[in-house]
């Protein structure tokens, strides 16, 4: 099939020849990948499928009644009331795929609105092993397990297993499993909820598309919902994308119900918004074509509607990484290097990113002591005060909110104790 400049047909139409561009337009990748480059294609190989589409609509055959008999007669020879069913098949197979590649389109443009980030990466194929002491999930995220009290890195990578084993099934769609679509990721300021949700979205292979409040309030917080229902529109528009809502606590912060405390307009609107948005996260949970992430630091003060299982199907707990990882984070990048016992407990506390960079910094160092922490100290562990001060004001009601059981908080009680927070004072 070709066209002239103004889209009229010069030649006869082939299902054949429309099979084959569909086919060179779409490929599964195409469908999984962000790869701007493809859009190229895909703007100038649309149109002259449409034009055979609508070709299509008008010799549809719709035999007369005991006939029983609707379709296609062959586009070589025709023969008007004939309907064959070697034609209809490639009709189906051209036009199924001419779906998925204006899906892949529409996909590619709300990407490239949203500045997805994309490192094609995927996770390794068969079964990691664990090696000696760590799990698989450590070793397919190539992230050590903060904690083991809720073990988050074990939680997130049972999300993409199903998603890698479509993969390893070379499925067109891959889908999460129904309860592990959305999950909340607590826990205070540094624990690396921004960074293991982009080592998930680069070890699954998958885009990243991060919102953060910006976009929901840009044209003034009176047009919020209407903001909002354009963005999650866009949304049910992708395929394979991991969707991080990231401090985004406002949008969804428990709403006022007897307008005494907060009952300002601004909290009035956002209160209508977080109700307004609901229906539209349910949506895009249900169709289980993405992954969602929320991060916050705050989750008692997410509205319970929004926590419920169904909208986000789990809550995990991060918290800073203690000693012991600390010290897993040492070996692993500094394999070689002699570790005085004690290093490691001084990084408990710090961020995961400085406890990362100090160890890049040391992985040329032969030996490595307390005085290479406390040269670095003041520079690398930032935050470690209002770390602290996060604990005492919010460590307590921030386990009960993410559904720790009593035994669990005790253990986390306990590790903090040694960073100088008493048990009693977080509340």
């Amino acid at each position: 099939m070709s066209a002239s400049p103004t889209g009229a047909a010069i030649h006869q139409p082939s299902v054949a020849v429309a099979l084959s561009l569909a086919n060179i337009l779409f490929s599964r990748e195409v469908l999984i990948r962000f790869d701007p480059g493809d859009m190229g294609l895909l703007s100038a190989g649309l149109p002259p499928l449409q034009l055979f589409a609508d070709y299509l609509i008008g010799t549809f055959q719709d035999l007369p009644q005991g006939r029983g008999c609707r379709g296609w007669c062959s586009d070589r020879i025709n023969q008007p009331k004939r309907v064959e069913s070697w034609i209809n098949a490639l009709v189906a197979r051209t036009v199924n795929t001419y779906e998925l590649a204006r899906r892949a389109q529409a996909r590619l443009e709300v990407l490239t609105h949203f500045t997805a980030n994309y490192q094609p990466s995927g996770l390794p194929s068969g079964r990691p092993r664990a090696a000696k002491g760590l799990r698989a999930a450590e070793v397919a995220l190539d992230l050590y397990q903060p904690e083991t009290i809720t073990s988050p890195i074990d939680q997130m990578y049972e999300m993409i297993s199903p998603i890698h084993e479509a993969r390893r099934r070379m499925e067109t769609f891959e889908r999460p499993q129904k309860g592990l679509v959305s999950v909340i990721l607590g826990g205070p300021p540094g624990s690396g909820k921004t960074f293991l949700v982009k080592r998930l979205a680069e070890r699954v292979g998958w885009p990243l598309v991060s919102l953060h409040p910006g976009p929901f309030i840009e044209k003034g917080i009176e047009l919020i919902e209407s903001q909002a229902s354009k963005i999650f529109r866009d949304l049910m528009q992708l395929d394979h994308v991991i969707v991080f809502l990231d401090e985004c606590d406002e949008l969804f912060l428990e709403r006022v119900q007897d307008g005494t405390s907060e009952s300002s307009a601004a909290r009035n609107i956002l209160s209508f918004a977080t109700a307004s948005m609901l229906p539209k996260l349910q949506d895009l949970h249900d169709e289980r074509r993405v992954l969602i992430v929320l991060g916050t630091n705050y989750v008692n003060r997410i509205d319970q509607a929004v926590r419920r299982e169904g909208r986000f199907d789990r809550i995990i707990f991060l918290d800073r990484p203690h000693s012991e990882c600390c010290g897993r984070i040492l070996r692993k990048i500094c394999p070689d290097a002699q570790i005085d016992r004690g290093v490691a407990r001084s990084l408990a506390g710090w961020s995961t990113a400085s406890v990362i960079e100090f160890a890049e910094r040391m992985k040329d160092q032969s030996h490595i002591s307390r005085t290479e922490v406390e040269h670095l100290e003041g520079e690398l562990s930032i935050g470690v005060e209002n770390y602290v001060k996060w604990l005492v004001n919010h460590g307590e009601p921030e386990l009960v909110a993410t559904g720790i059981p009593e035994v669990g908080r005790r253990e986390f009680k306990k590790r903090w104790k040694r960073l100088g927070v008493s048990p009693h004072d977080s509340r």
